[in-house]
């Protein structure tokens, strides 16, 4: 008895183990990459400084960096591997804006997150979020052109069982 108790706390010791490298492995890719983006942004962009990154997966990954250029006005910079694009914020719309807009269409929703990236050739706000709905919860990803907040696609999910 004292033996397979033994054993069992030897394997869920090597798991917490395992479980906590891979993790901490997972983590660094995504701290070494915020880190790089916003490396190039200080240095490719007129961005002096970070407010915060968030990531966009698309057809195209970027690192969008937050933060503000020398005259302090607001300014989101795109990374990508083979292109940077900047913004300042008041040339497009806010976060809040393209929300607001969705619940016009939608009605109430759950946002999950609305981030900055690119559809097509177009630098947009990409807002998933999910609704009720009669049958169960659905997820849906709605786009808006990021300089005036045309809503330009829904991508529709599979309900959640």
């Amino acid at each position: 008895m004292k033996k397979s108790v033994g054993i069992i706390i030897g394997v869920l010791g090597c798991s917490l183990v395992l479980f906590t490298w891979f993790y901490s492995s997972a983590k660094e890719g995504f701290v070494l990459a915020e880190r790089e983006a916003i490396e190039h942004a200080l240095q490719e962009s007129t961005l002096t400084e970070v407010d915060h990154v968030e990531f966009f997966a698309g057809a195209t990954n970027y690192t969008v960096v937050f933060g503000n250029n020398i005259e302090g006005e607001p300014l989101l910079v795109w990374v990508g591997n083979e292109e940077i694009h900047e913004e300042k914020a008041s040339d497009g719309v806010s976060k809040t804006t393209v929300r607001e807009q969705v619940i016009e269409r939608q009605g109430p929703v759950t946002f999950v997150r609305t981030t900055p990236g690119k559809l097509s050739d177009l630098w947009v706000w990409e807002v998933f979020y999910k609704k009720e709905e009669s049958n169960g919860m659905r997820h849906y990803y709605d786009y808006y052109t990021f300089t005036d907040g045309e809503w330009l696609d829904t991508y529709t999910l599979g309900l959640e069982q």
